[in-house]
């Protein structure tokens, strides 16, 4: 049984899907040929570029806006935006039956990039509302 790998990434090329790296390359070479593979979910996968800019937008919204005397950190901010916009789990507390909303992961693994994207347009939304401030330049 070949090695197992989380992500093998693949680009469309007409109606071929072809290996994105070396990496995934040798993934996809330990099956034989001709065998048809079983393909889970098939998503964008998240820009790095885009996450950084989003983390920086929301350092530079804290320290030089008045956003910062409310919430003290990117981090903190990053929070406000999922709670106010939506991205939120409810869970029940054992014992209690006290039900409890906390702010869900935009983490690589729970987000592809379309809802990421979809996310930023809330948050861009949120902060121009409450704050008068963009997250998206314009």
């Amino acid at each position: 049984m070949p090695k197992r790998h989380k992500d093998i990434y693949v680009q469309r090329e007409g109606t071929r899907l072809v290996a994105s790296s070396e990496y995934d390359l040798e993934s996809i070479m330990q099956y034989p040929e001709g065998q048809q593979l079983k393909i889970n979910q098939i998503t964008r996968p998240r820009s790095l570029r885009a996450n950084g800019m989003y983390w920086s937008r929301l350092a530079e919204i804290v320290k030089s806006t008045c956003v910062g005397d409310i919430v003290p950190t990117a981090e903190d901010l990053h929070t406000v935006i999922k709670l106010r916009t939506g991205y939120t789990i409810k869970f029940k507390i054992p014992f209690t039956d006290e039900v409890v909303e906390v702010a869900d992961s935009t983490s690589f693994d729970n987000m592809d990039q379309t809802q990421h994207n979809e996310y930023l347009k809330r948050a861009d939304k949120f902060l121009i509302e409450t704050f008068g401030v963009p997250l998206l330049p314009e």
